[in-house]
């Protein structure tokens, strides 16, 4: 494709077995806070507010504004007095200190604003309980191909349970910044491209467009064995404009991408990788996790107990993980 790299078969190899999945080394979840007196986001050991910090803040304050900045504006005099006692000779600049704290509020409420008036408040997103009836909400990176077979599973579910599913994205690009490592081997980027156009996708045409061009991304336009075909074919399958391919090399909808990130990692932890679904039953009750890592797609009622299984185990306090055979090639097709 002309002028989106990576977009293509040849252009790009998909993350290895198992690094699209772990994403970060297993342990506790750290929220991204900052360490006193340096200032330093815990996490990502960058200057804080961090990228992490400056998307969930104005999700959480979207409807104070002022709270949002007295917040800040509080925890920037913290700042500055701690940075002048490390170091009283030069100091913090106060022009500098303002744009890291305060100056980068307005566009991103902005953006938290129309998201919420697109699409409502986390609360509002979750249909209220519908009897005999459940919601599973899966957010992935278009990607993984292990992420692919788990996607195929769930539709396999919806033919034998009463599940109706919806499509949220997630990033890998997102999930591993900050990191001195590269678990996904992509020094240049490509990653973030089809992220962007699923992304683009679900914004303006809704999850069930988005849910239609992950479909054709893997099927109808995929590339070289197992990797993502070229993307405007892939857009054109599902019906959507193919001119949609160019937004994957700008960062309009990088926002959103980090928006929708931090919904769906904020329901397990940074401990995990991609896909996370979160089951939401007739009763209200919602069950998040991520995975089931799965080298080959379950049909009928095999596909049916899994997900039974699936929720039983995941569903019990206190319960963190469970661990099978080390990973298989990927199928990415279903039997037969």
């Amino acid at each position: 494709m002309t002028g989106v790299p990576g977009t293509s078969g040849s252009d790009r190899r998909p993350p290895g077995p198992g690094r699209a999945w772990s994403g970060r080394p297993a342990g506790p979840v750290r929220p991204h806070l900052p360490r006193r007196p340096i200032w330093l986001c815990r996490v990502c050991a960058t200057d804080w507010p961090c990228l992490t910090a400056r998307t969930l803040l104005p999700l959480d304050y979207v409807a104070d504004p002022v709270g949002l900045a007295v917040f800040l504006a509080t925890t920037m005099q913290e700042a500055i007095a701690d940075l002048h006692r490390l170091n009283p000779a030069a100091g913090p600049d106060p022009k500098a200190m303002y744009a890291r704290f305060l100056g980068w509020t307005e566009p991103r409420l902005r953006i938290a604003r129309n998201r919420r008036r697109r699409v409502g408040s986390a609360e509002e997103r979750r249909e209220p309980p519908v009897p005999g009836r459940t919601i599973a909400d899966l957010w992935f990176d278009p990607a993984c191909p292990y992420t692919w077979t788990t996607s195929r599973w769930l539709l396999e579910v919806a033919k034998v349970r009463p599940v109706e599913v919806r499509w949220h994205v997630m990033s890998l690009s997102v999930l591993n910044e900050g990191r001195d490592d590269d678990p996904e081997g992509d020094p240049d980027g490509y990653l973030w491209v089809p992220v962007r156009i699923c992304t683009a996708v679900r914004e303006k045409y809704g999850p069930e467009a988005l849910g239609r061009l992950y479909t054709a991304m893997w099927t109808v336009a995929r590339g070289d064995g197992d990797w993502l075909g070229e993307l405007h074919a892939a857009l054109a399958a599902a019906g959507l404009p193919p001119e949609l391919a160019e937004v994957g090399m700008s960062t309009e909808y990088d926002e959103a991408v980090r928006a929708s990130h931090a919904e769906g990692i904020g329901l397990v932890g940074e401990h995990v990788g991609t896909p996370i679904i979160a089951a939401t039953g007739p009763d209200g009750r919602r069950v998040a996790f991520f995975g089931p890592v799965i080298s080959r797609i379950p049909v009928g009622e095999e596909a049916g107990r899994l997900w039974d299984g699936t929720l039983l185990v995941a569903g019990v306090p206190g319960f963190h993980e469970l661990k099978g055979a080390p990973h298989a090639e990927p199928q990415l097709d279903l039997p037969g």
